[in-house]
């Protein structure tokens, strides 16, 4: 499996982004593009360092189980509501 140049991105991290001038940087003759978020593994990481995106994705996917337990089901009783939250609590915990 050979490296692919094509897939690397540059982000900067730090609070004063903005502030300083980006420089060009390149592998070979390719180009390196910035990015200000980047998805991998499952985690997202934003160029600031905070978890706010990681979070509300995870906060948009525990609602969309949740909508689904509650669309799928009629009987809302104490034990079907116990299963709806023990498929989603791992997904909520943030």
């Amino acid at each position: 499996m050979q490296f692919n140049v094509q897939n690397c991105k540059v982000m900067r991290g730090g609070s004063d982004i903005g502030s300083n001038v980006l420089s060009a940087y390149s592998m070979g003759n390719h180009k390196l593009e910035y990015c200000s978020e980047e998805r991998d593994l499952g985690v997202i990481m934003c160029a600031d360092l905070k978890v706010g995106s990681q979070c509300a994705e995870a906060c948009m996917k525990a609602n969309r189980m949740l909508g689904l337990i509650k669309r799928t089901f009629v009987v809302r009783s104490t034990a079907v509501l116990w299963i709806g939250f023990c498929l989603t609590g791992p997904i909520s915990l943030c």
